[in-house]
């Protein structure tokens, strides 16, 4: 095989690497998010309780720290995915420049993890209202 081929197949399987991270944190990201929505449905559910209760405002106390657990892993992962991407971007940008290819040719930062950033910032900072929250109603 040709020099030109073995980078243009080098290209094409970081420009595949990419998709793949994507794809992978969008996957995660959702399936974290779900579990926190349900987890959050739940905790509305027991919004109705009496919240004197200390059953009650324990079980929204962990909840909360469901909630904030499932951020967090979801994040990781999106932070670790966005490394990847961002390892296979400069590799893939190295090739095309040695390839010529045309500007179309070179992959462009997937905005998706940004966005995933920050979903599960914002669901991390919910949980840690209704964390706070909760601790607020056990203390009295």
């Amino acid at each position: 095989m040709r020099t030109t081929d073995t980078q243009l197949a080098a290209w094409q399987d970081a420009r595949a690497e990419i998709r793949h991270q994507a794809r992978l944190a969008t996957t995660f990201s959702s399936a974290c998010l779900l579990g926190a929505v349900v987890v959050c449905g739940v905790l509305i559910g027991l919004g109705g309780a009496d919240v004197s209760d200390g059953q009650a405002a324990s079980a929204v106390l962990s909840g909360a720290v469901l909630m904030l657990v499932l951020a967090a892993t979801g994040l990781a992962v999106v932070v670790g995915c966005d490394r990847r991407i961002n390892r296979q971007l400069t590799r893939a940008s190295a090739l095309a420049e040695q390839l010529d290819l045309p500007v179309t040719g070179a992959p462009a930062q997937p905005g998706i993890t940004m966005t995933l950033w920050i979903i599960h910032i914002i669901i991390g900072l919910l949980s840690l209202l209704i964390l706070c929250g909760a601790a607020a109603s056990l203390i009295r």
